[in-house]
């Protein structure tokens, strides 16, 4: 059984070459599975923008969830055709070559191909035993329908859509008038994760949710055992009235600490060892100092800082307990 495909419909770009001398898109539309899965998150693409960087008030475009499982019941697809003027005059059983590009956007109005380490996200999906179709073929054919998944998500490219370019497979036997062929691309899709969904609406408990989903990431949902890929930001602990005079009340307490013990101990302790400091000049000693400094040992010091040196510490050992 033949899954049915959804017509492109006006969002499908407009064919470069319009007298017929390029390949036909056809048929372009989602598995089954897809659909039914958009049918349920509903469209999560943002809202197209224009050329001048207006945005398009509800319209969001074609979206692909690549993420919702099993993957391999979830594909788009598309048939790949000659122009109507060859069909008759030329065999369509021809090898194409699928190229994943950038569709256009504000950057570009041309659609560019992802980087050559990036092509490998395009990957074929062939169809289950259960629908009794032929044997798919080593590479991509014309006329036959083609399933493909991407696995480049829009939201890390910049919210950028994709699209699949196919053209003739060069080969030397090819008539003139098919090398001549330009190539045809499908319409842009704005390739999306899976949505979030709360346990209850999940079918299989191995369904698992992809947590970035694009471009509005769901909250994380924790499983016991299992590391989640997203930890949500942690939130403040509300604070009651009460709570902030207290607060309040302690950082009083703790200046008022400081200014009638901490510092009258520290000034004491200035007199104290006033005897032994040097001059202005910061290169050595005054010519005739009070104190012989090189002997003072570190005992001597705190001798010589007498009463002051503990009512200090006393302060601060009070300031530490607050």
């Amino acid at each position: 059984m033949r899954p049915r495909a959804r017509p492109a419909g006006a969002l499908a770009p407009p064919s470069p070459v319009t007298n017929g001398s390029a390949l036909v898109i056809e048929d372009f539309g989602y598995s089954p599975a897809q659909m039914a899965y958009q049918a349920e998150v509903g469209n999560r693409a943002p809202e197209m923008v224009d050329s001048k960087g207006q945005v398009l008030t509800g319209q969001r475009g074609e979206v692909f969830y690549k993420d919702a499982t099993p993957k391999a019941d979830h594909y788009i697809q598309f048939r790949v055709l000659l122009p109507p003027a060859l069909r008759d005059t030329h065999p369509e059983d021809l090898e194409l070559d699928l190229k994943l590009c950038f569709a256009p956007s504000l950057d570009s109005d041309e659609h560019i191909e992802v980087g050559p380490g990036d092509q490998n996200h395009l990957k074929r999906c062939d169809p289950s035993r259960r629908e009794n179709a032929p044997p798919p073929t080593d590479r991509p054919r014309l006329g036959v329908m083609l399933r493909y998944r991407v696995e480049l998500g829009s939201y890390r490219q910049g919210d950028k859509r994709f699209s699949i370019k196919a053209s003739l497979a060069p080969a030397d036997d090819v008539a003139p008038a098919l090398a001549a062929l330009n190539g045809a691309r499908t319409t842009p899709v704005y390739i999306a994760s899976k949505v979030k969904r709360p346990r209850a609406q999940r079918g299989r408990e191995d369904d698992e949710d992809d947590l970035s989903v694009s471009p509005q990431p769901a909250a994380t949902r924790a499983r016991t055992g299992a590391r989640p890929p997203y930890r949500a930001a942690p939130t403040l602990p509300s604070l009651a009235p009460s709570d902030v005079a207290d607060i309040v009340a302690r950082i009083d307490h703790v200046e008022q600490l400081i200014f009638t013990r901490v510092v009258p101990a520290l000034n004491r302790i200035e007199e104290r060892l006033r005897p032994l400091d040097l001059d202005d000049d910061p290169f050595g000693p005054s010519e005739e100092p009070a104190v012989d400094a090189a002997g003072l040992s570190w005992s001597d010091a705190v001798a010589a800082m007498g009463s002051g040196f503990d009512e200090a510490k006393e302060a601060l050992m009070v300031l530490e307990g607050a």
